[in-house]
């Protein structure tokens, strides 16, 4: 790749990196990522789910699948991930508008 197109590219991306929405999404994915709260509601959510397959045609599928629909209910109200799925989707949006524009 020519070093223009290529600094042209880590410049853009520099930029984008410096927009509030970006800037935002990358705080709380970190913030994500260290909360020990919000990480033992992910594990806990994801043993669920994982115990919640694995019930599927035994006696305790309606006991797995209500344990598993709480903490999803639990899990997906949390505000980090209100928070995310509102970032990803104006990021999401910033992207379609790149696209758009190179077509």
């Amino acid at each position: 790749m020519k070093k223009e197109i290529k600094d042209a590219i880590d410049a853009f991306l520099e930029e984008f990196k410096s927009l509030e929405v970006v800037k935002n999404y990358l705080a709380l994915k970190k913030a994500m990522s260290e909360n020990k709260e919000f990480l033992a509601l992910k594990e806990k959510h994801k043993i669920a789910q994982k115990e919640f397959a694995l019930s599927l045609g035994t006696s305790s599928y309606e006991e797995k699948k209500k344990a598993f629909q709480e903490i999803e209910e639990e899990y997906n109200h949390h505000p980090y991930i209100l928070n995310m799925k509102e970032y990803e989707q104006e990021i999401h949006s910033l992207l379609e508008e790149i696209e758009l524009y190179l077509k």
